[in-house]
């Protein structure tokens, strides 16, 4: 049996690995590791938020369900982390928040903190690692699955990230309403669209899918 601490353990790793890859991303402005592990957190929590309280048959037993779920979560978590580094920057008289390339790193800090949350509140819940559900749950399938659903849940926060990056750097009226929204529509559009691509492939890290 795969002990349920080591997988998350990996899961952390494995998040913190891709927050050290974000903060490189813009080389002329480096975003704080705090900032980038205060969108992580508020997305961790949010996954368990949103587990314990939208309908299980709603979230893992159909694909736009759990898309919808997974992507206005992150929309969520990610208009509370902006608001929150918003009210931060009030106070120390600067802002971290600069352009559309900090949307995407925050959005993806986010998604990453989405997916730890997940890991976090299933092993919790089953017990045992969720790979043993569709695999031997070899340390390997654990560290692969963990990067590769990561890196998904990342990207499209990311997305929803860029669109709130748009509507913040200078634009007003229904843009700033709609850009952010209009990111959320091409995260779930993505969304479907993997899944409904790579069911059934165990490359993609879809051992996650039926527990979103």
């Amino acid at each position: 049996m795969s002990d349920p601490l080591f997988a998350i353990s990996v899961a952390v790793l494995v998040a913190a690995i891709y927050l050290v890859v974000l903060r490189l991303i813009d080389p002329n402005e480096k975003e704080p590791l705090w900032a980038l592990a205060l969108l992580l957190f508020i997305g961790a929590i949010s996954a368990a938020i949103v587990t314990a309280s939208v309908d299980e048959e709603f979230r893992s037993l159909s694909l736009v369900g759990t898309s919808l779920t997974a992507e206005v979560t992150k929309f969520v978590a990610i208009a509370i982390g902006l608001a929150a580094l918003e009210g931060i920057s009030r106070l120390r008289g600067w802002s971290e928040f600069n352009g559309i390339v900090d949307g995407v790193v925050y959005g993806a800090a986010a998604g990453l903190g989405y997916a730890v949350g997940l890991v976090l509140v299933r092993e919790l819940s089953f017990g045992g690692s969720v790979l043993e559900i569709v695999s031997s749950g070899s340390s390997f399938d654990t560290l692969w699955t963990n990067a590769v659903f990561g890196l998904r849940e990342g990207i499209f926060g990311a997305i929803i990230g860029a669109g709130f990056g748009a509507a913040l750097t200078g634009r007003g009226g229904a843009l700033r309403i709609g850009l952010p929204l209009a990111g959320l529509v091409v995260a779930f559009g993505v969304h479907v669209g993997y899944f409904a691509f790579s069911d059934g492939n165990s490359v993609s890290g879809d051992s996650f899918r039926p527990l979103v």
